[in-house]
């Protein structure tokens, strides 16, 4: 199977680029009335023919993701003769452009959600409303909808792990079902306490047993902790959580 790059991977080659040129392919997308038999590896199969259409220039001055060309250099008159030999290629092979979606001569540029200019990479700022924005899920659905989103810009986010350690956990233990619901609880049953500390922060959680054995949430706390307790062993956090 061949796999479009990483993103990573692209956002990291515009190190000494100055100017930026976006080309976009038109009809990059075909939409089929009927889906063809078995047949699952459309995007795939495009991206090898882009990158072997362009294979002389990709990552010298041109990185490729399907249908989006960006072109990049630090030099303007190098930049517009790099522009002016993908066009030859592109015309060579018969693909078209969508100029609508195509951008010249930027100092910055939106790419797959990025900003990407001289001085580095950064989050595109629609993106980032969103998720500033994003109201508190109440279901499972919108939590692994949060979740995503939130990942795709953990490298930007110092510690993200540990900061998404608790949503990973309600995912990874199945503690939450259709809906966030805290049962209440039953004083005649035995009470499951669940300790969770990292550097900065204690978390805890409080579940019971139902009939079927299977455990269901009753209380979650958590609080940050303060710097003399930073250098409590593993062991000593995990009681200040009981307590």
């Amino acid at each position: 199977m061949y796999f479009p790059p990483h993103i990573d991977d692209l956002l990291e080659v515009f190190g000494q680029a100055v100017w930026f040129t976006s080309l976009d392919l038109l009809s990059g997308m075909y939409e089929f009335v009927v889906i063809p038999f078995v047949l699952c590896n459309a995007p795939a199969t495009f991206q090898y023919m882009m990158n072997y259409v362009l294979a002389n220039f990709i990552k010298q001055f041109i990185i490729v993701y399907l249908d989006d060309i960006v072109i990049y250099f630090a030099s303007f008159n190098e930049h517009l003769y790099h522009i002016a030999a993908v066009f030859e290629i592109l015309k060579a092979v018969g693909l078209k452009l969508n100029f609508n979606k195509c951008v010249f001569f930027r100092s910055h540029l939106q790419f797959l959600d990025h900003v990407v200019g001289q001085e580095g990479v950064c989050p595109d700022n629609n993106k980032v409303e969103k998720v500033q924005n994003f109201l508190t899920p109440v279901n499972l659905k919108q939590l692994y909808g949060f979740v995503g989103l939130a990942l795709y810009y953990r490298e930007f986010i110092s510690n993200f792990a540990s900061i998404a350690c608790p949503l990973h956990h309600l995912l990874k233990k199945d503690y939450l079902t259709d809906v966030l619901v805290l049962r209440y609880p039953n004083f005649n049953k035995t009470f499951i306490a669940h300790a969770d500390t990292s550097g900065t922060r204690l978390g805890a959680m409080l579940a019971q047993k139902d009939n079927l054995g299977k455990e269901y949430v009753v209380a979650y706390a958590s609080q940050a902790l303060t710097k003399p307790e930073t250098n409590y062993s593993t062991t000593k956090l995990e009681c200040l959580v009981v307590l």
